[in-house]
């Protein structure tokens, strides 16, 4: 019998391709942008789903392979019921500035942070969130409190652009960054939603504040990192 956790697994919210981000034809009618986009960010037919681990979506066969040497770590712990998942680490009190991550994997079966991190909505990435996409910040207990500058930017508001105290202040333990879909999270993720964050933050600093919290532009910061760190991944 499934566990609670394997019943939320679902299709990844980004409807493209996990090697070039390329979408299907069809998308560019849904969101009206066949002419604001270039063509070539676009392709004839449906995407593929990796047979595997059923997650990662692709264009092409060509892709497909293309993402294999940056795929195959994730997918395999997937077909385990492994969950990767990243582990952001406070910096000690007086430091500021991004702390250290790691990649780390948890149980997808019967894993009560998996369900802890779900239910809680204390726990849930409002700008992600918007998006549909499930996000969640887990606090671990007994660890370093200080600045966490990564867990603030997963949990700022979209309205005022500012995080809830609990994440502010500096008093922030180490969190685990978790997708509470079943969907993977890597340090390759969060560096791309840090470049994501970023512009959110730079709205609230104008007027008037529009903040671009929209599903076209995290696909076109996908597109901007493919050579650093988005290949491979889904989102």
């Amino acid at each position: 019998m499934a566990s609670a956790a394997t019943d939320a697994i679902k299709r990844p919210a980004l409807n493209v391709c996990s090697e070039c981000f390329r979408e299907p034809r069809s998308s560019a009618v849904v969101h009206g942008n066949a002419i604001e986009d270039d063509p070539a960010n676009y392709f004839d037919g449906p995407l593929m789903t990796c047979a595997n681990c059923t997650r990662a979506l692709y264009c092409s066969r060509e892709c497909q392979l293309a993402s294999w040497p940056y795929h195959k770590g994730i997918c395999r712990q997937m077909k385990k019921g492994v969950l990767p998942v990243v582990m952001l680490h406070s910096n000690p009190v007086g430091v500021s500035g991004p702390g250290k991550m790691e990649d780390c994997n948890m149980p997808i079966h019967d894993a009560p942070m998996f369900e802890a991190a779900r239910d809680d909505p204390r726990h849930h990435s409002p700008c992600m969130r918007l998006l549909g996409i499930d996000l969640s910040v887990v606090p671990i207990p007994h660890t370093t409190v200080g600045d966490n500058q990564w867990a603030t930017y997963f949990m700022i508001d979209p309205v005022t652009g500012f995080a809830p105290p609990m994440w502010e202040g500096g008093a922030v333990e180490d969190v685990l960054i978790c997708r509470t879909d079943g969907l993977p999270m890597t340090v390759q993720h969060v560096l791309v939603l840090g470049e994501f964050f970023s512009h959110v933050l730079d709205a609230f600093g104008t007027q008037p504040v529009i903040p671009d919290i929209s599903k076209r532009r995290l696909i076109r910061e996908l597109r901007s990192n493919i050579d650093n760190n988005g290949r491979g991944i889904t989102f």
